[in-house]
Parts: C-alpha cells; sequence; structure tokens
C-alpha cells in the first residue's frame, strides 16, 4: 500500500498530481470494525452507505504511525494473504471482546 497526494477535502491536489505517491510502501492488516456510534463522520452507519465524504469505505491510522505529511489521504493497494506467523499470532488470541469505545 503506498499513500497519495489526494485528500477528499476541498484543497486536496487534483489532476495526475493527486495520484502521485506521497509515502514509501507500508503494510496494513485490516480488521471489520467501525465506531458508528462514536464517529459518524468517517463510519456509514450500515454496509453501502456513503458517509459524509461521500465515501463507502476507509480505514482508520494511528496517525502516530503514520509517514510525515499525511493526513487522510486516498491510498492504493493490492491486497495480500496473511503470513503463518500473523494467523497464528492472531488465531492464539482468541475471540476478540468488545473495545470499550464501542457501543
Amino acid at each position: 500500500s503506498r499513500f497519495v497526494r489526494r485528500r477528499p477535502y476541498a484543497d486536496s491536489p487534483t489532476g495526475p498530481q493527486a495520484e502521485e505517491f506521497a509515502s514509501g510502501e507500508v503494510r496494513v492488516v485490516v480488521a471489520d470494525v467501525c465506531p458508528y456510534g462514536s464517529n459518524p463522520k468517517w463510519c456509514p452507519g450500515r454496509p453501502g452507505d456513503e458517509n459524509v465524504c461521500g465515501q463507502r469505505n476507509h480505514l482508520d491510522f494511528d496517525q502516530s504511525k503514520l509517514p510525515a505529511g499525511i493526513d487522510n489521504n486516498f491510498f492504493v493497494f493490492e491486497p495480500e494473504a496473511c503470513s503463518e506467523e500473523l494467523r497464528s499470532r492472531v488465531a492464539s488470541k482468541g475471540v476478540c471482546s468488545k473495545p470499550a469505545w464501542m457501543p
């Protein structure tokens, strides 16, 4: 995955420069959790709905771990299977409990 310069705001770059890479390659693991109740701006209420930025999907990132200058940028990615090591680590954790911030 790589972030591009385009963002979901009016001041976002346009044209070819909007699709230029704004970061090096990053690898992410996606968990399917969206706290609509506490985050209605970004999280659609139901599958298939759009959020206030007109997007049906989004990912939340820990801002402190993102490359410098990345702030809600769009990104391009290619799905890949998780390694056996990661699968084993996830399996050993068992079932996730409901986080305190979820309604």
